[in-house]
């Protein structure tokens, strides 16, 4: 049996508790209410995150420029869930998923599990993510079937992509940035301003140029001479214009132009490969051990 202070004390404890339960939620909301909500159109209006009923995560450009998020595969960083790569190299673009919900790359003619939507453009496979994103205002990744608003083609989810539009004034901004073990470059940037009261220009650019942090070391004048030392390496450039006229009389109407080019040898050149003449060969895209010699290089024996 309990003594009667023993109980005053405990309904004192859970009375305090119940006080400070009940308050967690008020303080919460206080907190929350000096964060700025993202506003969103996953229901094709604008609303804010709390307002829409769909499982979503959205970034902005500042948080895009903060974790120097400049492709499709870097979204992850923020998505849990997400799973985007590079795959085989079909034409479909690559492989990727939403929470475990995707489709191979394997049919060049099966619309992929993952939709795209670029402004308001829907885009059926992954070949997006090897486009340079640049200039992005925010990114939205709604997860779950939106076939109610984007369409049949998204079983899994929906990248929704919003490029910036033209400014009121005239703004411009360029990065330039060095990676030191590959010998990468990299610039970016864009110059935004009117043309006239009602009409607003933007023009984005991108470039890339990497040489590579493996080194191939088949010797000069054999068979498997690569024609490039050094990789994978690549470069990359990209540019958009943009033009938006807004009267302001319950009308607008905007226009873009884009334009990518990629060339590279992609994550395969680190594939190591043993060349025998006389032997059984083992293959690969590349060279990367240590070769100097064809004896090195082969350990089989003729049949």
């Amino acid at each position: 049996m309990l003594h009667k202070s023993s109980i005053i004390w405990t309904s004192a404890c859970l009375l305090a508790g119940t006080v400070l339960s009940t308050a967690a939620p008020a303080f919460a909301q206080q907190e929350n209410a000096a964060i700025e909500d993202i506003v969103v159109t996953a229901r094709k209006r604008e609303e804010t995150t709390l307002q829409t009923p769909v499982i979503l995560v959205a970034v902005g450009s500042k948080e895009l420029e903060r974790r120097q998020i400049t492709s499709i595969d870097n979204l992850i960083q923020v998505s849990p869930g997400l799973v985007s790569g590079e795959g085989g190299g079909s034409v479909q673009g690559g492989i990727i998923s939403i929470r475990g919900i995707g489709s191979g790359e394997s049919n060049p003619f099966v619309d992929q599990s993952i939709s795209f939507n670029i402004d308001g453009v829907a885009v059926a496979n992954a070949g997006v993510r090897r486009l340079a994103d640049i200039d992005l205002a925010q990114v939205e990744i709604l997860k779950g079937p939106q076939a109610l608003f984007f369409g049949k083609n998204s079983p899994g989810g929906i990248i929704s992509m919003h490029t910036g539009d033209p400014t009121d004034h005239f703004k411009e901004r360029i990065t330039l940035g060095y990676e030191i073990n590959a010998q990468e470059k990299q610039v970016q940037g864009f110059l935004s301003g009117p043309l006239t009261p009602d009409l607003g220009v933007r023009v984005s650019f991108y470039g890339d140029d990497m040489r590579g942090w493996v080194s191939n070391r088949v010797p000069t004048g054999e068979l498997l001479q690569p024609a490039h030392r050094t990789g994978p390496y690549g470069n990359e450039f990209a540019g958009r214009v943009v033009f938006k006229y807004d009267p302001g009389e319950r009308f607008d109407a905007r226009l873009s132009f884009s334009g990518n080019t990629h060339k590279g040898s992609g994550a395969g050149y680190n594939t190591q490969i043993m060349y025998c003449p006389f032997g059984a060969p083992q293959g690969g895209p590349g060279t990367t051990g240590p070769s100097r010699s064809r004896r090195s290089r082969c350990r089989c024996r003729p049949p």
